[in-house]
């Protein structure tokens, strides 16, 4: 009865590139998610018809890059799918023959999956990143430091918490880091900064991660004022290793 009530949500239907299906699953405005089976000068592939992405790109909602960008990659990977950035169709690479069953509904389920990054909010997008770099300094500092997530400098400081304390495991300094896709952030960066000297504190560094400089507003005083009295400043996105290596430096931690 099970397999009665699934089979009959499927719909598998001949066009003249090769074949549509689609599956019980539906869109927001009540259309089946689905794609081809596209059979090319002998080289068969799975691809949907690109319309998906390419109307979150119109609405400005970036999928190309960032946290959708990585979020995609990772539910169409078990696929074996990809988004193609000249059509931004989601497909797989040409099979050898055609493609199994299990295949086309692996590929079905990616779509499906893939359909969550139109309901991110910008929260969502700035908490994954916030989660993406920290993830990166741990794999990036492993055996060098330990980095704690949500923290502060040391007990005397609970008002300036950072979103990623660097704490070296020998040599180098415990170091603040603000992972910032605002203003607001870069200046809880400064006023940490700001009390340090106050304190004088030759210790701690404070440190911030600015997610894209073409996004963010360099030119304004406020950010001029924050980054001139941040430690050390780093822009993230397109040059993620150079930008860990520059915070391992801010922090004194061992070159290898």
């Amino acid at each position: 009865m099970l397999c009665r009530t699934f089979c009959t949500e499927l719909s598998v239907t001949e066009v003249p590139a090769g074949l549509a299906f689609s599956g019980v699953f539906q869109d927001v405005i009540g259309d089946r998610i689905g794609g081809y089976l596209v059979r090319d000068q002998g080289a068969s592939f799975l691809a949907d018809d690109g319309a998906f992405l390419a109307d979150l790109e119109a609405a400005n909602i970036p999928v190309m890059e960032g946290p959708r960008a990585a979020f995609l990659r990772r539910v169409l990977e078990p696929a074996n799918a990809f988004v193609d950035e000249d059509t931004f169709e989601i497909r797989t690479p040409p099979f050898e023959g055609e493609p199994s069953p299990r295949a086309v509904v692996d590929f079905l389920s990616a779509l499906v999956r893939a359909r969550d990054v139109a309901f991110w909010s910008q929260e969502r997008v700035r908490s994954t990143f916030v989660e993406d770099v920290i993830a990166a300094m741990k794999g990036h500092f492993a055996g060098k430091a330990t980095i704690e997530a949500n923290g502060t400098v040391d007990s005397r400081f609970t008002d300036f918490p950072a979103d990623a304390i660097i704490r070296p495991l020998r040599q180098g300094y415990t170091t603040a880091v603000f992972i910032a896709q605002t203003i607001d952030k870069l200046t809880e960066a400064m006023l940490l900064a700001q009390e340090l000297r106050i304190r004088q504190e030759r210790g701690p560094r404070v440190a911030a991660v600015i997610d894209d400089n073409n996004k963010f507003p360099l030119q304004g005083r406020k950010t001029q004022r924050a980054i001139n009295r941040i430690h050390t400043t780093v822009f993230y996105r397109g040059d993620e290793s150079a930008a860990l290596d520059r915070l391992g430096e801010a922090a004194d931690l061992p070159a290898a």
